[in-house]
């Protein structure tokens, strides 16, 4: 029996939904004649049907928009065709998303298959849980079908995506096993369209940024069922690439200098979003970014201290003092977490070690 679970959450979640809540698709589409078919069709064979499929086109020059037109007139789903200009992939689905009237927003990605009861279990689990966010398993294989062999499918960036419980990477595969809750997507839908992610400095995917924010708020769903194969061709915007080695990655974590990122630079894109475009969620999410700022600001200045060159064994005080503040509590509780600590000791033995040589 598939085991579900349920984050711990801190604050009530999106509006009740009376019944079965509505399912709106939401899939951008770029030059992607080549893989697109197989996914429609597995739109199209889906045992629960969607609310509507909203398809925005971001300026392809093949024949995609031929093969979605043809899919709009013979599939009996409600089909939104939107041809738009070239944005990139994550501004695209955020806009398609603004457009969707349904509960909830599942992201599509145009060259991956859903198993065809996905819709079927993910209403049966958002009726009874009622989550912010939705993320189930996926299927990992190649263009010709073959698995990924597991050590290939756990990216630090997947590992690390969740922050604030630091989630195994199997829970969740970004966008393509994504369903979240309108009152969090719409008001990034509208800030899209006045503050774009492409003209920010950083690049982080319109799932990422989706996943986390639910994730500042608490009420995850996560459901290892492989909803949908997952498909890496060589054309495809997330590979999949190898870890690296073990000893090379700690050594990269532990000369790191400890960040509060994304919260910050999140948090000044958020604020950009039109007043009256927000919802009572995504002002939830602001909330809690900014308690979470305020209270870790001041002990971060003082982890960043331990990063100095000189500091060595003179930082043990610093760690004893934010250990009686509390600093190192869970991240759920707005610290740093064990693992911070351990790394700041680690730092001070080394630094100190290099000194005495």
């Amino acid at each position: 029996m598939t085991q579900h679970r349920l984050l711990p959450r801190r604050t009530p979640q999106g509006n009740a939904i009376d019944g079965p809540p509505t399912i709106s698709i939401v899939l951008s589409t770029f030059n992607g004649a080549r893989v697109l078919e197989p996914q429609l069709q597995s739109l199209s064979d889906q045992t629960l049907k969607p609310f509507e499929v909203i398809v925005r086109d971001d300026g392809s020059s093949d024949d995609t928009l031929e093969i979605v037109r043809s899919f709009q007139r013979s599939s009996g789903l409600n089909v939104e065709l939107i041809e738009g200009q070239n944005v990139g992939f994550p501004d695209s689905f955020l806009l398609a998303a603004g457009c969707a009237a349904g509960d909830y927003i599942a992201f599509c990605d145009q060259d991956d298959v859903w198993r065809s009861d996905k819709l079927e279990v993910c209403s049966t689990l958002l009726q009874r849980y009622n989550p912010l966010l939705l993320a189930h398993g996926s299927e990992v294989v190649d263009s010709t079908g073959k698995p990924f062999p597991p050590y290939l499918i756990r990216p630090a960036r997947h590992r690390k995506l969740l922050q604030r419980w630091r989630l195994p990477s199997h829970w969740l595969h970004l966008g393509c096993c994504v369903l979240a809750h309108r009152d969090l997507v719409l008001p990034l839908a509208a800030l899209a369209s006045v503050c774009p992610i492409r003209e920010q400095s950083w690049k982080d995917g319109h799932d990422t940024i989706v996943c986390r924010l639910a994730n500042y708020v608490g009420g995850l769903l996560l459901t290892p069922d492989p909803l949908v194969r997952w498909i890496r061709h060589e054309s495809s915007l997330s590979m999949i690439l190898p870890p690296k080695p073990r000893a090379k990655e700690l050594a990269e974590g532990l000369a790191r200098p400890p960040s509060l990122d994304p919260v910050p630079r999140y948090l000044t894109w958020l604020e950009q979003c039109p007043v009256q475009e927000q919802t009572a969620v995504f002002q939830r999410v602001l909330q809690s970014m900014r308690a979470y700022l305020s209270m870790l600001e001041a002990p971060l200045a003082e982890r960043s201290r331990l990063y100095e060159s000189s500091m060595g064994l003179r930082g043990l005080p610093i760690v004893a003092k934010l250990v009686w503040r509390g600093a190192y509590r869970s991240p759920s509780k707005f610290g740093f977490g064990i693992r911070a600590l351990g790394k700041d000791l680690a730092q001070i033995l080394l630094t100190g070690s290099k000194g005495r040589a």
